[in-house]
């Protein structure tokens, strides 16, 4: 009884951060595969369960331990409001529960399928879009290769492939990372079903990330040369997605065969320590091996069903057990008045979608507005969803203010200037209060640049839907999914003195920016001149909201 009503309260507990986890891996197409990875890990468990009958509880100092950590890490994790770390911490919690139950027999049984589970917890620090970066990058370059093999002329620039009349901008889609992790995640569980080992199925994985990337150039090199020769429209649409499913059943195809080829060429791991056991008799005395045997077996009777510390079993009502009760009790209080207390506001639905253009003046301190635009892309692209673009003139400056969005927390815009082929020179986070306002966080000054004399200035910050403010961070990796104040905090400042402050962590959030390019040194004043522009239009969109 006991056992039940801790789990029911785990799940009470977890239930609203990972479902906010579940809505976000839904909405980014490379993490949209998790369902099956929690389909794979009960169908393994179900088939490798084998005779419960056999099991016994843990050790009962070491269970105690560990529910103590699993219930702090829960804490902390309701406490900073952090999906990835519940699901972190949920799957340390199933590790433990699983020791709790039937010792180290049940989680050796079953870790195969609690590692194909973990496949549907995202990376952290945003190391996925690093990721997305690094292989735009390899699949432009080999991509570019093949292109070169072909005889079709191009150019590179960041992960643009140029070819005469026709740009090809290698997209998220296109990168490597969609059909990267789903194929890890087939890879992974077929060697978990046929418990190939440690070592094959390291070289496996390796294979299967060679395989992707390798289809994932032949994928980017046939969308350019179809577009550019044939007009044919693979970029997106249909037709792209049939070449992504077709390439991604031959990356398939290639994991089984490449499983099928290591039976002969690697050893399973069982192998390799019955090969290193029989060296060892051989180079270590008889009544040393005859004695580490003995202690081996002992071991293994005392973990037996009939031994005293199986006979012990736990007390269903211990202290521990109280303890787990009145904390998860206290959290899941807690996470219902979190529900009530803290919505974040969304965004202004025609603030990214509007076409009408009078959003911004059409002359302001001598720069005249010469063009809008608006372009729409895939939910989960990177650098956006929807963006409203406005080109001003003043002299022989031209500045491309900007609308970006929807985003999750802080946006780095650093990133997508990297992947169009710029090179980063400085990155400057400032704060408003250096310009005498009160209001919180900041913005990001970036210094690029292209070829040989091209330069560029992009200044750029973040806003939730109450136009809140983000404190720019310090690193590319951030913990995007994690709130600035803990929960106590946050509910305080709302129930007594609401105000302006920072965006939280986890919001819709949109991006403004102002981006300058020239082909001559930017000099001081101008660089004054393009701050000036950016914090009037942030004021204007500020007045808007």
């Amino acid at each position: 009884m006991a056992v039940y009503l801790i789990i029911a309260l785990y799940a009470l507990t977890y239930a609203p951060l990972l479902s906010v986890l579940a809505g976000r891996l839904w909405n980014s197409e490379h993490y949209q595969f998790f369902p099956f990875a929690i389909l794979g890990a009960g169908y393994l468990a179900y088939t490798q369960l084998g005779d419960i009958s056999e099991l016994a509880p843990g050790n009962r100092l070491l269970r105690s331990a560990v529910t103590v950590i699993v219930l702090l890490l829960t804490a902390v994790a309701v406490f900073l409001e952090s999906p990835w770390l519940a699901a972190v911490v949920a799957l340390t919690a199933v590790l433990s529960f699983l020791y709790f139950v039937g010792g180290i027999r049940l989680v050796r049984r079953l870790f195969p399928a609690w590692v194909v589970l973990s496949l549907a917890v995202p990376l952290p620090l945003g190391m996925d879009l690093q990721l997305v970066l690094v292989l735009q990058r390899v699949a432009t370059h080999w991509a570019s290769g093949c292109l070169d093999l072909l005889g079709y002329r191009h150019l590179v620039s960041g992960v643009v492939i140029k070819v005469p009349g026709h740009s090809f901008m290698i997209e998220e889609a296109c990168s490597g990372v969609n059909s990267l992790f789903a194929a890890l995640t087939c890879a992974l569980f077929y060697a978990m079903l046929l418990r190939s080992g440690i070592l094959r199925t390291a070289v496996l994985l390796a294979f299967t990330t060679l395989w992707v990337i390798a289809a994932n150039a032949v994928r980017v090199a046939l969308v350019t040369i179809a577009g550019s020769q044939w007009g044919m429209p693979l970029t997106e649409g249909i037709g792209h997605a049939a070449v992504g499913f077709v390439l991604f059943a031959v990356v398939v195809g290639l994991i089984l065969s490449t499983e099928r080829l290591l039976l002969y060429l690697v050893p399973r791991s069982r192998e390799i320590l019955e090969f290193l056991w029989g060296y060892l008799k051989q180079l270590v005395p008889a009544f040393v091996v005859r004695r580490l045997t003995v202690r081996t077996e002992s071991k293994s009777e005392q973990g037996s069903p009939g031994s005293t510390a199986a006979r012990s079993g736990f007390q269903p009502f211990g202290p521990m057990t109280w303890v787990s009760i009145c904390g998860l009790v206290a959290l899941v209080f807690l996470q219902a008045s979190d529900l009530i207390l803290a919505k974040s506001e969304p965004l202004p639905p025609d603030l990214l979608t509007s076409s009408d253009a009078r959003l911004l003046p059409e002359e302001w301190n001598g720069w005249r507005l010469q063009s809008s635009d608006r372009v729409r892309r895939k939910a989960n692209n990177v650098n956006g969803m929807f963006s409203r673009t406005w080109t001003y003139a003043r002299g022989s400056l031209v500045a491309v203010v900007s609308l970006d969005g929807p985003f999750t927390g802080w946006h780095n815009l650093t990133n997508c200037l990297e992947g169009q082929g710029w090179r980063v020179a400085s990155n400057v986070n400032r704060a408003y209060t250096e310009l005498g306002e009160e209001l919180g966080g900041g913005f990001t000054e970036v210094h690029s640049t292209q070829g040989l004399a091209e330069e560029s200035l992009a200044i750029y910050a973040s806003f939730d839907g109450e136009h809140r403010p983000y404190q720019p961070p310090n690193t590319y990796l951030q913990f995007r999914a994690v709130r600035r104040f803990p929960t106590p905090a946050r509910m305080l400042r709302r129930v007594i003195a609401p105000q302006a402050g920072l965006g939280a962590d986890d919001s819709t959030t949109y991006q403004l920016q102002v981006f300058l390019r020239s082909y001559s040194p930017i000099e001081a004043a101008q660089n004054q001149d393009l701050q000036a522009l950016f914090h009037h239009i942030r004021s204007l969109v500020s007045t808007s909201l």
